[in-house]
């Protein structure tokens, strides 16, 4: 008679990153956090011996990053980083207002489970942790995964999408909006509104914080923009 061993506690194999993947999550990082700034120009040749591989998988991360408004064409040189503009600025947030309220919205409606409700605030201390050692790319990386789980917890697997893609050319704006150490303190204080609001049910109090927190961020990046445009 034969015996089936149980699965129930055995954990899913991890499949190694493939070269391209690797260069991928670089290279996408180095642009979200500032490590490479707008304007710099990438080549496939530079970025093959940097990376120690061929430049087929250089291309074709290059060609995603591309796709996602990271990068843009530049001849036949290569690809620079963007420079996101005021009116791109302003284009962002106003999507950004037309979707993120109603999904605090909708969470505040329908409830979210307890263990939900314990990642989002782990992600609360991990941005309180990144503000109190001054890392702040790991607050802004924080920053979007909050939002980004918001959207996934709503169920509309197009929306988390939607969002995703616009956090991933926002982070470069996000660089902007948090210059200032105490800007850092009010986020991590608005997304704490936000949270306690769809907590306790409240679905209007809930867009409403959400709203706030959009026009406040706007106000911050817009003003920067044009301080950096009067230099």
């Amino acid at each position: 008679m034969k015996t089936t061993a149980p699965t129930a506690d055995l954990l899913p194999v991890e499949r190694p990153k493939t070269m391209k993947q690797h260069v991928y999550e670089a290279l996408q990082r180095a642009i979200l956090q500032g490590t490479i700034a707008p304007d710099a120009v990438l080549t496939e040749a530079t970025l093959a011996e940097k990376f120690g591989v061929s430049r087929t998988p250089v291309r074709e991360v290059m060609q995603e990053l591309q796709s996602q408004g990271l990068l843009e064409p530049v001849g036949s040189r290569g690809k620079r980083v963007r420079r996101i503009t005021p009116e791109e600025v302003r284009e962002l947030f106003w999507l950004r207002s037309v979707l993120e309220p109603p999904i605090a919205n909708r969470l505040a409606t329908i409830g979210i489970a307890n263990a939900d409700a314990e990642r989002i605030r782990k992600l609360l201390v991990t941005q309180q942790e990144a503000l109190e050692r001054g890392d702040r790319a790991a607050f802004l990386t924080a920053d979007s995964n909050f939002h980004i789980l918001l959207a996934q917890l709503t169920g509309f697997p197009k929306v988390t999408e939607i969002i995703t893609n616009l956090r991933n050319v926002f982070q470069i704006v996000g660089l902007t909006a948090i210059t200032k150490l105490g800007r850092l303190r009010e986020v991590i204080d608005e997304h704490q509104r936000i949270v306690e609001a769809i907590l306790r049910r409240d679905p209007v109090e809930a867009e409403r914080a959400v709203r706030l927190h959009l026009e406040h961020t706007e106000e911050i990046v817009m003003e920067r923009l044009g301080a950096e445009d009067g230099r």
